[in-house]
């Protein structure tokens, strides 16, 4: 008998409305994906977190960075202690580089841009589901051309 697909618990804290549940209805549609919880603030989202049991918590949270109250930069540390076993994707519309640095410092697992098509987001998910990274390619590029400068 075929075991089950793993099905990806996702987390999302986006507090554009509209833009939260196009990613929801488009998570929701890939079959290895399930959108567990969506929320406007850090706030909320630690405290939904922080409620649920450790087998339950998402594989993968997604990330906006400029958030009301606490932002998502600050934010990576703590949810890294809430739910370490999460892989944290920033989603955002910054792509500058010191929120690059930061993020990829604090120890995110992708860095993807809103423009980013639902394919390379739910490719993104599924890539550091599985332990890779995902970057959007300028922000690749960014990283590529501070590392050879650094040389």
């Amino acid at each position: 008998m075929p075991s089950k697909p793993s099905v990806l618990r996702i987390l999302i804290v986006e507090d554009n409305p509209a833009y939260r549940d196009v990613i929801a209805l488009a998570l929701n549609d890939q079959p290895d994906m399930t959108l567990t919880g969506a929320f406007g603030t850090i706030e909320i989202a630690l405290r939904d977190l922080e409620a649920t049991p450790a087998a339950d918590q998402p594989e993968i949270i997604l990330l906006d960075l400029r958030l009301p109250g606490m932002n998502g930069l600050e934010a990576i540390p703590r949810l890294h202690a809430v739910a370490p076993a999460a892989g944290i994707i920033v989603l955002s519309q910054s792509d500058n580089p010191a929120d690059i640095v930061q993020a990829i410092t604090a120890g995110v697992g992708g860095y993807l841009l809103k423009e980013a098509t639902l394919q390379e987001i739910t490719d993104g998910i599924r890539t550091v589901a599985a332990g890779g990274g995902s970057l959007d390619s300028n922000v690749a590029r960014f990283i590529l051309d501070a590392v050879q400068h650094q040389i």
